[in-house]
């Protein structure tokens, strides 16, 4: 039950494969000569975050899962912002009749009314989201707390009862004995329009131990009580309305020193464009196509005292560049710095990214219609883009965005092909029009993943023969990723690292890892995708892993976003250090884990105040 997009989304990022150009456009105002207005007074920037910096010297960062009903991952205490779009059924219909567009709604996204019995425009009756869909069982079971406002009825089935005994209008119990793929099944039966159902939140099992935000247990009595403590553990219900995040997921985030946001953030194929459409913290869900609220990347860095990536959308205009510059400078504890991105690989025209690519090429045509190719177009107007959010969010942060004291500008490329790099960061159309050339005080960021043309269909044969062998072709697997795969994948590092330095720029790393996953034809091989699934959990990906970190900072790369935190793994990847939250460590995040406290980082200013 996964979309397309997500499950797609990581296609590989060293192919170049044909370009989709079905993309309406949306006009940005990057050269208008409109004022910006005055800005408004600033908030207090919040100061140092205290007692959770255990990733102030770490070279690694992470990236994170999208917010969705089937992630292996427990961001949030409260699990219905992480729900996908309400389900519309009808008794003896189809399951979901597809009449999302005609649901009533209030501005923070909460059913206001369902149909009348007798409604002759909409099949739909009632409504239900999945929670936990798709997981493999492994989420946490016990006592969930459904809280809401207003009158109706709430409904659940497949993996959840609820407990009758402990619940009461306004605050349910529902009891989760034994997770399972089917995952709980919440149902709006009907609502009250003159006080309609919202404000749903539906609480973890669990506890938090002695007041520590990365400390979680699923039994109180594991709890122990710290020195001078006395009360160990208290129910994760009694904290979720002053930390947002599952101690779980911090704790597995905690010796990272940074968070990359692109899934998170929705950058690929994101429509948003205006200010006042952005996601809200009080919304309904934050697992809508537009992304989590932007407030909530600075409170996880915050929480997490770690860095932020933001990928801003490839369509927003100015005025939304520059109030996401004010409300990040606010909001972000004064230790802490942002890395700032145009879009996601806007050069890859492989599915989806092929949709933001066609829009930025319309935007290059359009500016440039008779200089160069469509590509080389296309890579100078994201190197110009990048250029003025740049701009705009050092003229926001004033002093602290100077010289990437807390602002750092980061023009994303492609590893395979250091010819994408000179042109988005020489920007020739640009340059040609009097201005300077993009790589101003800017960072090249590119993808190192490693052992990707194993899964194309050239291959395919070849992996074929060794799933044949007595181990199942693991030994011919790792013998060719510890060769050419690491071979090939230190050219791209190097060739990267010689375009950084040519234009003064350090060269850091926005995802990578192995990159062992099915392509074309290949994608349905069931044989080879079970080879690679064994692969990725095999003792032997984490000494890779290792070894492809030291190749990556002995060729002079700074900060590494591994890709990603958690995921699970199947025929579209295995993308994940971990493949689940309940996982306590696997051969990646170990890996991951031992070198970021073996190896501190050795660039110059690197570690954190």
């Amino acid at each position: 039950m996964k979309s397309p997009i997500s499950i797609c989304a990581r296609l590989g990022p060293i192919f170049l494969l044909l370009a989709f150009a079905g993309c309406s456009e949306v006009r940005t105002s990057s050269d208008s000569n409109s004022s910006p207005g005055p800005a408004p007074s600033p908030a207090p920037t919040p100061g140092p975050v205290p007692g959770a910096e255990a990733n102030r010297s770490s070279p690694l960062g992470a990236n994170v899962a999208r917010l969705a009903y089937f992630s292996t991952e427990w961001p949030l205490i409260d699990a219905f912002k992480t729900t996908n779009d309400w389900l519309t059924q009808c008794n003896g219909c189809p399951f979901d009749t597809g009449e999302q567009a005609s649901i009533p709604r209030d501005a923070q996204g909460n059913v206001t009314a369902l149909p009348a019995a007798n409604d002759p425009v909409v099949r739909y009756r009632y409504l239900e989201k999945l929670i936990f869909r798709d997981t493999n069982g492994t989420y946490p079971a016990g006592d969930y707390v459904v809280l809401y406002e207003g009158e109706g009825t709430l409904e659940y089935d497949f993996d959840a009862q609820r407990v009758d005994a402990l619940s009461q209008p306004g605050r349910h119990v529902v009891r989760v004995a034994t997770p399972s793929d089917g995952g709980i099944l919440l149902r709006l039966r009907a609502t009250n329009p003159g006080n309609y159902v919202r404000n749903i939140r539906v609480i973890l099992p669990g506890y938090l131990c002695n007041g520590d935000a990365f400390s979680y247990c699923a039994d109180p009595r594991a709890c122990t009580v710290s020195p001078g403590g006395t009360a160990a553990c208290v129910p994760l219900e009694q904290v979720y309305g002053t930390q947002r995040f599952h101690p779980a997921f911090l704790a597995n985030l905690r010796g990272f020193r940074l968070v990359r946001f692109m899934e998170m953030l929705r950058t690929n194929a994101n429509l948003l464009a205006r200010w006042d459409d952005r996601p809200q913290l009080s919304d309904a869900t934050w697992a809508g196509p537009r992304g989590i609220p932007l407030e909530a990347t600075a409170m996880l860095g915050n929480a997490l005292a770690a860095d932020i990536w933001i990928d801003m959308p490839v369509r927003v205009d100015d005025d939304y560049v520059r109030q996401a510059a004010r409300l990040v400078r606010d909001s972000l504890a004064s230790n802490l710095q942002v890395y700032l991105e145009h879009g996601n690989e806007v050069w890859n025209d492989a599915f989806p990214f092929s949709i933001d690519a066609a829009y930025v090429e319309q935007q290059a045509n359009a500016r440039w219609p008779n200089q160069a190719d469509a590509f080389v177009r296309r890579l100078n107007w994201h190197g110009m883009r990048t250029r003025q959010i740049c701009d705009i969010w050092k003229e926001e942060w004033g002093a602290q965005g100077a010289q990437g004291a807390r602002v750092r500008c980061v023009m994303g490329s492609q590893a395979a092909n250091s010819f994408v790099s000179r042109q988005a960061l020489g920007c020739p159309l640009w340059v040609a029009e009097g201005n300077a050339d993009c790589s101003r005080d800017m960072a090249l960021a590119v993808a190192p993943y490693f052992g990707g043309y194993i899964g194309t269909e050239a291959m395919e044969a070849q992996v074929t023969q060794w799933t044949a062998n007595a181990d199942g072709g693991l030994a011919a697997l790792f013998a060719e990723l510890n060769g050419t795969a690491r071979t090939q994948a230190r050219g791209f590092i190097n060739e990267s690292a010689s375009a950084a330095r040519d234009f003064g720029v350090p060269l850091i790393a926005y995802e990578g890892g192995q990159h062992l996953v099915g392509v074309g034809r290949a994608e349905g091989d069931d044989t080879n995708n079970q080879l690679f699934l064994a692969g990725n959990r095999d003792a032997r990906m984490g000494s890779l892993y290792r070894d492809h970190l030291d190749d990556w900072f002995a060729a002079g790369g700074q900060v590494f976003a591994l890709f990603e935190s958690i995921s699970p793994y199947s025929r579209f990847g295995s993308w994940g250090l971990k493949e689940s939250q309940r996982q306590a460590a696997t051969p990646k995040s170990q890996a991951a884990a031992d070198y970021a406290q073996a190896h501190p980082c050795g660039w110059t200013d690197c570690e954190r105040p």
